[in-house]
């Protein structure tokens, strides 16, 4: 949580500096990583409290929103001409987006399977595992080929932990 809300506010100052829709797609998807992981990992067990099943499977979507948001960050062309208002939308997006991954987690309630450890992986649980699987081998072609096409050193440092991502999620 620490590391992702590091690199979103790097990612942010960069963005408000220079105004490329990487910085903002990259800043955007380290945020709801953040955001996700205190909203949904650190808060509900700060009090003692077993993680419950709606905000597992909350922490599970948010993980696979901000994926999504960092596997689309090299593929992303061009500079924003309005970078405090795109910076704002930005965040209250992500906020939204969190807000509706945990009411839909909420709502479905009891439906949701047990992510206990231990027990069997549920269908859903396994589809969402090869998404994640399939975001970050996008997101390490797409830095591989940003770096190979441009040379720029965030890219190879980027390509660097996406590739570290896969390797966790197929494992």
């Amino acid at each position: 949580m620490l590391a992702a809300t590091v690199v979103a506010v790097l990612a942010g100052i960069r963005f408000s500096v220079e105004g490329r829709r990487l910085d903002l797609l990259l800043c955007a998807g380290f945020s709801t990583a953040a955001a996700t992981s205190l909203c949904f990992g650190v808060a509900p067990v700060l009090g003692g409290d077993p993680l419950g099943t709606a905000e597992a499977w909350s922490a599970v979507g948010g993980r696979v929103l901000a994926l999504a948001l960092i596997a689309a960050t090299p593929w992303a062309r061009g500079r924003v001409a309005a970078r405090p208002w795109a910076f704002r939308i930005m965040l209250a997006l992500v906020a939204v987006a969190v807000a509706a991954i945990w009411l839909n987690a909420r709502a479905a309630g009891a439906r949701l399977p047990d992510l206990e450890h231990g027990s069997d992986l549920p269908a859903l649980m396994v589809i969402t595992l090869a998404l994640q699987g399939f975001l970050s081998l996008l997101a390490v072609s797409g830095f591989g080929w940003r770096y190979r096409a441009y040379g720029e050193d965030l890219d190879r440092w980027l390509a660097l932990p996406a590739t570290l991502m896969l390797s966790a999620d197929l494992h």
